[in-house]
């Protein structure tokens, strides 16, 4: 499983009380990831579970998507894979074209897959249990990626 997020509590909570927010937590992961994704995320969802260690929350998942999907990609890269396949363009007029994938496009800079934002749900989560309790209102937490 890869870690996503290390959530550190400024003050000190009973164990109770670090559980109950790590599983809302959880929820408002979830809940996050659906109301921001346009396709299907359930395996995603199910993937992503928060565990307290002491006086902190890791929130892991085993898909190796999760990372790139809450943070984004920063930088563009060659589609490599696409070499010798047949891929469908749609054009604006609402045509559908397809072409073949070459070593030479490739190599001459087309056919790059551009960087995308992340949508950051860990952090949207955070905020969800935070604003779902009265205690938590007031909880300070530190969340480090």
């Amino acid at each position: 499983m890869g870690v996503l997020a290390v959530i550190r509590f400024m003050e000190d909570l009973p164990a109770d009380e670090q559980q109950d927010f790590a599983e809302k937590v959880e929820e408002g992961i979830h809940y996050y990831i659906k109301a921001h994704t346009k396709r299907g995320s359930g395996r995603l969802q199910e993937s992503i579970k928060a565990h307290v260690y002491g006086k902190q929350i890791v929130v892991e998942s085993g898909e190796p998507h999760a990372k790139a999907l809450d943070r984004g990609t920063f930088g563009s890269r060659q589609m490599w894979s696409l070499i010798n396949k047949v891929v469908p363009l749609k054009l604006d007029s609402g045509k559908v074209i397809f072409r073949k994938v070459t070593l030479r496009s490739v190599l001459a800079g087309r056919w790059r897959q551009r960087p995308q934002r992340g949508i950051d749900f860990v952090r949207g989560g955070v905020e969800i249990a935070k604003s779902s309790g009265s205690f938590r209102s007031r909880l300070t937490v530190i969340v480090q990626r």
